[in-house]
């Protein structure tokens, strides 16, 4: 499963994002972190606990929310 994250960039950015997948029991097989000046673009291959491709919609919704959810939080 492929995630793409663009942001602003932030002190302590990764950890956070780290934070959230480890809470919710997903790896990380494969991370290109890329920063353009201000600018994040990362991109991340997911797996879950089971070492396959997260296939479970609440699941995803759920850490696009709280992924959203940190990064504003920061910014404020």
């Amino acid at each position: 499963t492929m995630m793409e994250v663009v942001s602003t960039d932030q002190p302590g950015i990764l950890s956070r994002i780290a934070q959230i997948l480890s809470q919710h029991k997903i790896t990380v097989r494969v991370a290109k972190i890329v920063t353009l000046g201000e600018k994040v673009e990362d991109l991340f291959a997911l797996v879950d606990q089971d070492n396959q491709a997260i296939s479970d919609q609440a699941l995803l919704e759920k850490l696009r929310q709280d992924i959203i959810s940190a990064l504003d939080e920061e910014r404020n």
